[in-house]
């Protein structure tokens, strides 16, 4: 797209020293605009109705304002960290009504590890971040390792939207460090228990 933008700028530039475009400087200006605007029409009118806003259930603000409430908070920002589920970058949202990338880590005041893995079909992408191989770890061996016990990452919640393959993801009930806290419309909200070594 920027190699276009490169070279209808050059073109313009070109055309403006020609004496014809020179002469008639408000049609050349019109028409310019119009085959930038007949290369994105869809820009328009919220790209072709795929853009629109829409709020976030009443209970996700509940749910922050708890959390927040709970966490310690050092220079205005929240010390709790949150894990949020089911583990994917893209999914549908039904108070959104489409697929979105997932919005949890902008909406969230504490600081949220999600998933940022590529999926397509059945090919699940790899993330190099190594607080996710952690928790993908954790979530391929269905909590059976170690890494929310030492809890070496230091989440304080586990959130799980109840959206996409959200059952899957049921079995964190009987984990025995995730402790059930809250359960609302959309979201299923679980406490992380301290470590404690033995």
């Amino acid at each position: 797209m920027a190699v276009y933008e490169i070279l209808l700028v050059a073109g313009l530039v070109a055309l403006s020293k020609k004496t014809i475009i020179i002469k008639n400087k408000e049609i050349a200006v019109a028409l310019a605009a119009s085959i930038i605007l007949w290369q994105a029409p869809l820009l328009f009118w919220g790209a072709g109705r795929q853009l629109k806003p829409v709020n976030y259930p009443v209970d996700w603000y509940q749910v922050d304002k708890a959390i927040k409430a709970e966490s310690a908070v050092k220079n205005g920002q929240c010390q709790s960290k949150i894990l949020f589920l089911p583990w994917h970058l893209y999914m549908s949202f039904n108070w959104a009504g489409k697929i979105m990338t997932n919005p949890a880590t902008n909406f969230f005041q504490c600081p949220v590890i999600y998933g940022q893995n590529m999926e397509f079909g059945g090919i699940f992408g790899q993330s190099p971040i190594p607080a996710e191989k952690e928790v993908e770890k954790w979530l391929f061996s269905f909590g059976r390792n170690n890494a929310l016990q030492e809890n070496k990452l230091g989440l304080s919640y586990i959130v799980l939207a109840k959206e996409a393959d959200w059952q899957n993801y049921l079995w964190i009930e009987n984990h025995p460090n995730a402790e059930f806290w809250q359960e609302t419309e959309n979201l299923m909200v679980y406490r992380i228990k301290k470590y404690e070594p033995r």
